[in-house]
């Protein structure tokens, strides 16, 4: 139960891609040529700490809009899922996808402890899907709790962390 509003994307035909978070990972990097036009390209987060929220933000080029949770459409992508407590759960991950061929050198993506406190520090995955190959990769926030994603406006704007609450891929 969530009052947060949510994008489901509804297609009429039969696909058999699975979710982002139930694909199996490759280890093959991609080429350079796919990182340069990377296409059906999505980005999810999940975590380990139960109470905390963590929030995805991405960003497809330097002068785009960014996709999160209070921005879940753009010319370039949706962004699925906010979650406000660990999805692992539910067997999920927050969720945000490019609806146009992407340059990933190109490509932010920021994490940012938004809520909640745990004094080892958060820690989750990150997936990335470009076609029909998933990679993964562990990622960890040291800082001891939440800050209500001060700093956001820096962190997006320069693409390097404001404060230690905050990592920028």
């Amino acid at each position: 139960e969530t009052s947060k509003l949510e994008t489901l994307v509804i297609e009429q035909k039969e696909s058999s891609v699975k979710p982002i978070y139930e694909r199996d990972l490759t280890t093959t990097p991609p080429s350079p040529e796919t990182m340069r036009m990377a296409e059906n390209v999505e980005i999810g987060i999940n975590w380990t700490c139960q109470t905390c929220d963590i929030d995805l933000y991405v960003r497809p080029y330097n002068r785009a809009q960014v996709l999160y949770f209070a921005q879940t459409q753009t010319n370039e992508g949706l962004y699925h899922k906010d979650f406000t407590q660990s999805p692992l759960p539910q067997g999920g991950f927050e969720t945000a996808s490019f609806t146009v061929p992407v340059d990933l050198r190109d490509t932010m993506i920021a994490i940012n402890w938004f809520n909640g406190s745990v004094p080892e520090g958060v820690s989750g995955e990150i997936r990335l899907a470009i076609g029909d190959k998933t990679y993964g990769l562990p990622f960890q926030i040291k800082a001891t709790g939440g800050n209500a994603a001060q700093g956001r406006d820096e962190t997006l704007q320069s693409g390097k962390p404001a404060n230690d609450k905050w990592l920028v891929i």
